[in-house]
């Protein structure tokens, strides 16, 4: 079961978020916790615009909570699509289970296990450190306990600070809130990254199969019968590399027309969220709890738009490679179906795979350079803003 693979973890922690589909059994409860989700994201939301509205005009003050809305935002559209795509979503895990794309060898089992191992692991990752980012953030007002009360996240709140049990209530409702939205936001991109990796495994197979194409020269000694079964096996190997090359291309099509938006805008404000983060860390005193814990943010923050290039330049990098692979086996000792085929074959695969986000920005290694500079050039005019002031 390629899904069960490559997505089992991600769809726990979705199903566990409400944002999955469960059995009927649950399916009445799992609407209502969904609903409760998508109340409390949307109202952290409006707390944070409110709070921006108040503090309108003061950089510092509203840089402490500009990188929360980016990312606050980017998290709600990606469970809004998430929500509204769910019988695509289906037909998603569907296609990864087609006939065309289950490993037919030991070998095509382990490239399979390899990149799915791979993706494991990435997303242990992502949802550990940004909990663990979560969990700092949330200690940061216990350790200011002698100051007025502040919560973890910079947000306009409707209780008062200085009266018990209103500060405990607004400050467990943060606790919940960051680990849930980190849980969520973390756990979507990595339910991506995966779909990605898997269609980096399929190109990989298709690449072991090309490399099976058997040899007929006659100098080796094969009578005729074996010749013309090697002609039959190699042609069919080749017919299942063309359609299955066809498949990845329809399967990133579906990927990407599912979540190029939420992409799309995770990448354009994580170059807010660097920048906002960069002001912040000038700002902040050094070898403080404060300066490390936004500066562990900033890191993943750098770390899961890397995995996103990362996986896009994989899938473009291994679509290129199989046409100079396929150059590179007999095909001259192949009979004339197979020649004919070729320079098809090959006109498809000169046409690299790319994953775009919004249909525009392609997941590459320059993009995320582009990114980094992009945010670099803010951040360098924000300082000199505030500088001025």
């Amino acid at each position: 079961n390629n899904a069960k693979l490559f997505l089992e973890l991600p769809t726990f922690l979705l199903k566990y978020l409400g944002l999955w589909i469960v059995s009927e059994r649950f399916k009445t409860l799992n609407k209502i916790y969904r609903t409760f989700g998508f109340v409390l994201h949307y109202s952290v939301l409006l707390s944070i615009l409110i709070y921006l509205a108040v503090v309108w005009g003061n950089i510092d003050a509203m840089s402490n909570a500009l990188y929360i809305l980016f990312t606050q935002t980017s998290t709600c559209f990606k469970i809004t699509a998430f929500t509204v795509n769910k019988k695509r979503l289906l037909h998603l895990l569907a296609f990864m289970n087609t006939e065309i794309l289950l490993p037919k060898t030991k070998q095509q089992e382990c490239i399979l296990m390899m990149q799915a191992r791979k993706a494991r692991y990435l997303t242990i990752f992502l949802v550990a450190a940004a909990n663990i980012n979560v969990m700092e953030w949330c200690v940061i007002p216990l350790l200011h306990q002698d100051e007025p009360r502040t919560f973890p996240y910079t947000m306009w709140m409707p209780v008062d600070t200085q009266k018990s049990p209103d500060y405990q209530l607004g400050y467990f409702y943060q606790v919940m809130f960051g680990v849930m939205c980190a849980t969520m936001f973390m756990a979507i991109d990595a339910f991506i990254i995966s779909s990605i990796m898997f269609a980096c495994a399929q190109l990989d197979i298709i690449r072991d199969k090309i490399q099976k194409v058997q040899s007929v020269e006659l100098k080796q000694g094969i009578n005729l019968t074996e010749k013309y079964e090697r002609w039959r096996d190699n042609n069919k190997l080749f017919d299942e590399c063309i359609t299955q090359h066809q498949s990845i291309i329809q399967f990133v099509e579906l990927v990407e027309s599912l979540f190029h938006f939420g992409i799309f805008f995770q990448l354009s404000g994580s170059v807010g969220i660097v920048c906002m983060l960069g002001f912040r860390l000038s700002v902040e005193p050094p070898n403080t709890y404060e300066f490390y814990s936004l500066l562990n943010y900033m890191v993943n923050m750098l770390a899961q738009v890397y995995f996103y290039c990362w996986s896009g330049n994989e899938l473009t990098k291994r679509s290129q490679d199989l046409r100079n692979e396929l150059y590179l086996s007999q095909w001259y000792e192949q009979d004339a179906s197979f020649r004919k085929k070729l320079p098809f074959a090959m006109e498809c695969m000169k046409k690299p795979i790319l994953f775009k986000a919004g249909h525009f920005i392609t997941l590459s290694r320059p993009t995320f350079v582009s990114i980094l500079r992009c945010s670099y050039s803010y951040f360098a005019l924000l300082n000199q803003v505030n500088n001025k002031q």
